[in-house]
């Protein structure tokens, strides 16, 4: 007697042969509450991704976008002599601007060196080529009296006197241990004036003398020549001129 079998019956009868043939070859099926492995962790079905499980070679090019980085805590910016602190993973952790250009060793410059501020030198200066420390020109009004105040503390200052009568010097900063400062007079248009240093009242001057008046005979605009200058060395008085640092005259041309 031939049997017909239901579609039902069919049906099961290949469930059940999948589920004993796949079964060795595949696993299990997965339920829930069973734990994930390989690169997950957690259970199912709601594994995640396993600590470590990411590395370089699974990440491709150009995957990760910098919104997907951490900040830094660095402040984007420009920095001026700059000291960097960068971690292990090969970020910048840190960074913040250095003073101004202080050197605890030697310092050995091969080429010309211009500083435009000040350089403070621990060990020794080690110049191959040339220095440029800085030269300042005042310009003064054309008034009888024309007062005139020095900042610069080092290099060369050109006293441009345009008055008729005098440009004292009335301030002169401080300088640093060693610095040494010209200062010149000079004046055009036939005049004559006098730029006057005195130690009655520079407080921080310490020179040959009460005083020493800089003279600027005839010197023509485009005509050459110098006007009467003296160089002066910060550098420390322990006499009558007081304890302390001062501007100390080393030379004049007085003419």
């Amino acid at each position: 007697m031939e049997k017909i079998y239901s579609k039902t019956a069919f049906a099961f009868f290949l469930f059940a042969f999948s589920f004993l043939w796949m079964g060795p070859v595949f696993g299990a099926p997965l339920k829930p509450g069973d734990t994930a492995g390989g690169d997950l962790a957690g259970t199912y079905p709601n594994p995640t991704i396993r600590d470590g499980a990411v590395v370089g070679s699974k990440i491709a090019t150009g995957a990760v976008t910098s919104d997907k980085l951490s900040a830094t805590g660095v402040t984007a910016g420009e920095y001026t002599n700059a000291t960097i602190t960068v971690g292990t993973d090969g970020r910048i952790s840190a960074a913040s601007s250095g003073g101004n250009g202080t050197v605890t060793g030697d310092l050995n410059v091969s080429d010309d060196a211009t500083i435009g501020e000040d350089l403070i030198v621990g060990g020794n200066a080690d110049v191959g080529g040339s220095t440029a420390v800085g030269v300042q020109i005042i310009h003064t009004g054309t008034t009888a009296f024309e007062p005139v105040t020095i900042d610069a503390t080092s290099g060369y200052v050109l006293i441009d006197c345009d008055s008729s009568t005098a440009c004292p010097v009335t301030s002169l900063a401080n300088g640093r241990p060693g610095q040494i400062l010209i200062i010149e007079c000079v004046a055009t248009n036939g005049l004559n004036p006098s730029c006057s240093l005195s130690n009655n009242v520079l407080p921080n001057l310490a020179i040959n003398g009460t005083s020493f008046f800089m003279n600027s005979p005839d010197i023509q605009a485009g005509g050459g020549g110098s006007g009467d200058n003296i160089t002066l060395i910060w550098a420390p008085r322990t006499n009558f001129q007081g304890a302390g640092f001062r501007w100390v005259e080393i030379a004049r041309v007085d003419h």
